[in-house]
């Protein structure tokens, strides 16, 4: 039997799973935040680490077992990072885990499959049963990035505006937005906003005015939201035109804030996912980022995730509600 270690760190504190060969889980550990750039002291990095691993080989009762591999998902990691993780894992191949890839195994489970990563960038990434793999999106810069959080905000700045102008319908998005900045009007919050973009503070806040106007029956907002959800749509029935999965019946997964913002974005998304592919299954992450990691884990060591091990993972997952993994 071989096992392999996967880990998700974050700010918000680190979790680690040790997973069998056959899919089944046998460990987890949490521990303190694990981001060296934000804690600023590698000892504390190095440690909240090995207190998550420690922990998910001896609730494993695997002390003296040989690890073949592991996967750590972490913000920002670079693959040189790797050598630095060593010391903290014990393991034979340390990889550092693709985001998206990662992703897509929490939704998916390792099938073939489709994950739309919606929040102040938008990405999507795909991958078929021939193992071929897309990704679309990801452009991080003004007129890229449909759907994303920033995307909305814009729209909805946008919109008041065009009240202001008298060339747009009246929204409730204006006074909501007004009131929520200590203002009197718009232009005092742009003069605000440095080299006029939005603060990462000030588009959660727009969206969050969005979803609320929204929520009231407003026609601007709900457009937004349903104009969201079709373009995130898009980018999911892109990839699976690309890599030819419309035939079947792959997951199509979403992760992130925008998701959030309620069924207007997910039911547009829907419409025009099924559009492209009318048997596939719109779903939400099935599994923990650390899951995620240990099914990369076991890819790289050529362990594929066939049916009955996607079973026994799904069946053991419950364990993990022991220790509060997130």
């Amino acid at each position: 039997m071989r096992y392999v270690i996967g880990v998700d760190g974050s700010s918000n504190g680190t979790t680690a799973v040790l997973v069998d060969s056959t899919g089944n889980l046998l460990g987890a550990g949490v521990s303190g935040a694990s981001v060296e750039r934000e804690l600023g002291d590698s000892e504390r990095f190095r440690r909240s680490l090995s207190d998550a691993i420690g922990a998910a080989i001896n609730m494993a009762d695997l002390e003296n077992a040989r690890i073949a591999a592991a996967c750590v998902s972490m913000p920002g990691i670079a693959d040189e990072m790797a050598l630095l993780l060593a010391p903290c894992i014990p393991a034979d191949l340390i990889s550092v885990g693709i985001y998206a890839q990662v992703q897509l195994n929490t939704i998916s489970l390792g099938s073939p499959g489709v994950v739309v990563m919606a929040d102040d960038t938008v990405e999507a990434y795909g991958v078929n049963c021939f193992h071929e793999s897309i990704t679309v999106g990801g452009w991080k810069r003004p007129g890229g990035d449909d759907g994303s959080s920033i995307a909305i905000a814009h729209r909805a700045i946008s919109a008041c505006s065009r009240e202001i102008d008298g060339v747009g319908a009246p929204t409730l998005i204006l006074p909501m937005l007004l009131r929520h900045m200590e203002v009197l009007d718009l232009r005092h919050f742009l003069d605000r906003c440095t080299d006029g973009r939005l603060t990462a503070s000030d588009v959660a806040a727009v969206n969050e005015i969005v979803n609320s106007a929204a929520a009231q029956g407003d026609a601007a907002a709900r457009t937004l939201l349903r104009d969201a959800g079709k373009d995130l749509g898009s980018l999911a029935a892109s990839l699976l035109n690309r890599l030819q999965m419309q035939g079947t019946m792959p997951a199509v997964g979403t992760v992130g804030s925008v998701f959030r913002s309620g069924r207007l974005v997910l039911k547009s998304f829907r419409e025009t996912v099924h559009k492209a592919a009318p048997h596939c299954k719109i779903v939400g992450q099935q599994a923990p980022v650390c899951v995620g990691a240990a099914i990369s884990a076991l890819e790289e060591i050529g362990v594929e995730m066939q049916e009955t091990m996607v079973n026994t993972m799904r069946a053991s997952l419950p364990r993990l509600s022991a220790v509060r993994v997130p």
